[in-house]
């Protein structure tokens, strides 16, 4: 009777098993999204999150992450004969992109933007990240609340037009204007705190800002015309004596642009 127990409960364990091992799995195929790339033109991926990985097919593909910026990678091609390639993007929320990659001598888009599923929180703000590019949106179409905080430079000019704050974010609204008869091709922003007395000198006396979101990151300004945007930084306190500094530099130019806002004027941003 014992031996007869226990070849019964052998007999079921094994049935278990094999019922267990034959479940089938789940498989979800990832399309991946058609993009077109150039020799000629810089292509710009904007992810909702920190790019941690590219992976190219080929080495025809020339990517790089933007400098300053956790979350842009621009894509190039490295001759004009590129074949069909793929290229694998992983971002900080472990989601992964995947891409088609062909050739184009005039891609159908320059700037691509990838909007999250779910907000991610920002450290020291009650905003999420969909809730922080809305508000950039908004604040881009508000009338502006500052004066005389501009630079100018041959041809081209950058004014701060407003500050305003929500939920313990900056949003500062600003107008490039390009007055040459040749487009203006915009670097990244640079953001930084430096001492008023040592603006000019080595990168150790600075504090480095990075940007939350930037809203309306054009490569290219069309010869006499302006563009606003609209940068998202973490709310801060200046003491005396200190400024914030924003650059934005003109690719295979010397049109570069730098003004300060002082403390007082952070401390004056109209709430929204």
């Amino acid at each position: 009777m014992k031996i007869l127990q226990i070849s019964l409960a052998k007999t079921v364990l094994l049935l278990l098993t094999t019922i267990s091992y034959s479940q089938p799995f789940q498989l979800y195929s990832i399309e991946p999204y058609p993009l077109e790339i150039t020799f000629h033109k810089t292509v710009n991926i904007i992810f909702p999150f920190a790019i941690k990985s590219v992976d190219k097919g080929s080495a025809e593909v020339l990517a790089q992450k933007a400098s300053g910026i956790e979350n842009i990678l621009q894509l190039k091609a490295a001759n004009t004969t590129m074949h069909q390639t793929n290229l694998t993007v992983i971002t900080a929320d472990g989601k992964l992109h995947s891409f088609l990659v062909n050739y184009a001598d005039d891609p159908l888009q320059l700037n691509i933007e990838l909007l999250a599923e779910q907000p991610a929180i920002f450290n020291g703000s009650k905003a999420d990240e969909i809730t922080i590019r809305q508000t950039a949106q908004s604040a881009a179409l508000l009338a502006p609340n500052m004066r005389s905080v501009k630079a100018k430079t041959t041809l081209a000019s950058l004014k701060l037009s407003g500050i305003f704050v929500a939920d313990e974010i900056f949003y500062l609204q600003l107008t490039l204007t390009n007055r040459a008869r040749v487009s203006y091709d915009a670097g990244n922003w640079n953001l930084f705190v430096a001492d008023n007395k040592k603006l000019k000198r080595a990168a150790q006396q600075q504090q480095q800002i990075k940007p939350l979101f930037v809203h309306m990151q054009a490569s290219s300004i069309a010869a006499q015309s302006s563009q606003t945007y609209v940068i998202a930084i973490t709310k801060m306190g200046l003491v005396k004596g200190k400024r914030l500094c924003l650059q934005i530099n003109e690719n295979h130019g010397e049109r570069n642009l730098q003004l300060t806002v002082s403390a007082r004027k952070l401390l004056n941003a109209k709430a929204i």
